[in-house]
């Protein structure tokens, strides 16, 4: 788990960011990415191949270098969005979200109690940080995706 959102601190500086969208298995194209300094990479799991399980190894790599990363998970699943954010994920980008109530349970799915309702278990990249509780207040980040357009207008007549 990331002791701090790497995206949100170089938006929070005022820096545009260059991100790079992958659904490559192979974990030397994410090295190489991230080698090239692109501030982002966008690691697919909703089109394509990769399960969290493939896209463990990518977020590891990404764990040691200065490139944030965004999962975009395949739906809004509770369970999946625990599973990607106890990998090591920074940033989840959820497709399909049309209303503010499904945009709220993405938040809710993505933070631990009592702001959320995520669940806590013992992985290993959950003992990185000193306060795992409070630092995931702050770190992980959730983008949802509208779509499609009725999505756009539903989620715009509820904010």
């Amino acid at each position: 788990m990331p002791t701090q959102n790497k995206l949100r601190a170089k938006f929070a500086a005022g820096r545009k960011c260059l991100g790079v969208w992958s659904s490559v298995l192979h974990t030397v194209v994410t090295e190489t990415v991230a080698a090239a300094g692109y501030d982002f990479v966008i690691l697919d799991n909703e089109h394509g191949p990769s399960m969290p399980g493939d896209t463990l190894p990518h977020l590891q790599i990404l764990a040691r270098m200065d490139t944030a990363t965004i999962v975009r998970v395949p739906w809004n699943d509770p369970v999946y969005l625990k599973r990607i954010l106890d990998a090591g994920a920074e940033s989840v980008m959820v497709p399909m979200v049309e209303t503010a109530e499904q945009a709220r349970a993405v938040v809710n799915a993505c933070r631990y109690p009592p702001q959320g309702q995520r669940s806590f278990g013992p992985w290993p990249t959950v003992f990185t940080a000193p306060s795992i509780l409070r630092m995931a207040a702050s770190a992980a980040w959730a983008r949802t995706v509208a779509s499609p357009a009725p999505g756009v207008r539903k989620a715009r007549s509820n904010t």
